[in-house]
């Protein structure tokens, strides 16, 4: 009997184990698109050219829940019709909460995301207005879906994330100078003017929207290469429109920890 017992709790407690399994992974991405940007402060007229990226990634995911970081950097040379250049660099982290994606096959999964933007431009043809910068965060609902197929023998994995914000907040230059606008009285201090350049993004003045399908071969490893194109798009309505898309075909390599 006591045999009994312990074998029934031995099985109870691995069975417990199986169902919580959590897996960790880490993916590094190299990618090459295109980037365009239309900033009212600096130009009436579009930014366009080509946009290189690289990308780290860090997932959890247990029966219940998955959890996902992602910290990208592009940097590309755009200009307009005119031939006038400029340099940009951006640095972006997206956070998705997914829950309910435990079905190993598929399915889809819904949640909440987290987008956070910093970027840089500069055009030396704008003299001491040749600066421009933004950062921004923003929050909003979060999707994907999931299919597992055989082809060739081999197992491979189909996603599509998706999000979407339309809410969350900003800080921006002046359209009259590099500094925010808050910077731009002598009589506020230092906080007193950070506090003062940050605005709220709402749905009627901002839209910040992410599309990135995915397609994973798995290896016996437990490791997996892919290919998937992350396409993202934002705009800010005020004080002066803001809007800016990149398209970056991505190759990454997924490693379980």
């Amino acid at each position: 009997m006591k045999k009994i017992v312990i074998l029934a709790f031995s099985v109870l407690i691995i069975t417990n184990t199986a169902k919580t399994q959590t897996i960790h992974q880490l993916e590094t991405k190299l990618g090459a698109g295109g980037l365009a940007l239309r900033d009212k402060s600096m130009s009436p007229l579009m930014y366009s050219g080509s946009n290189f990226s690289g990308a780290i990634a860090y997932s959890k995911q247990t029966d219940k829940k998955t959890v996902f970081f992602q910290f990208n950097h592009h940097r590309a040379a755009i200009s307009n019709q005119f031939g006038n250049s400029s340099v940009f660099r951006g640095f972006a982290l997206k956070n998705h909460n997914l829950y309910n994606l435990n079905d190993e096959q598929g399915g889809f999964a819904w949640g909440w995301s987290n987008n956070n933007y910093f970027n840089y431009y500069q055009n030396q043809g704008f003299g001491n207005f040749s600066e421009r910068s933004n950062y921004f965060t923003t929050f909003g609902l979060a999707g994907q879906y999931k299919k597992h197929f055989n082809l060739f023998g081999r197992d491979f994995d189909f996603t599509v994330p998706v999000d979407i914000q339309l809410v969350g907040f900003y800080l921006r230059p002046s359209y009259v100078s590099n500094s925010p606008e808050g910077y731009l009285y002598p009589d506020n201090s230092g906080f007193g003017a950070w506090y003062k350049s940050i605005e709220a993004l709402l749905p009627h003045r901002a839209w910040n929207f992410g599309l990135s399908p995915n397609l994973s071969l798995l290896l016996k490893s437990g490791n997996s290469i892919s290919i998937s194109y992350q396409y993202e798009f934002f705009r800010i309505n005020n004080p002066q429109p803001i809007s800016q898309s990149s398209g970056v075909w991505f190759v990454s390599l997924t490693t379980r920890l």
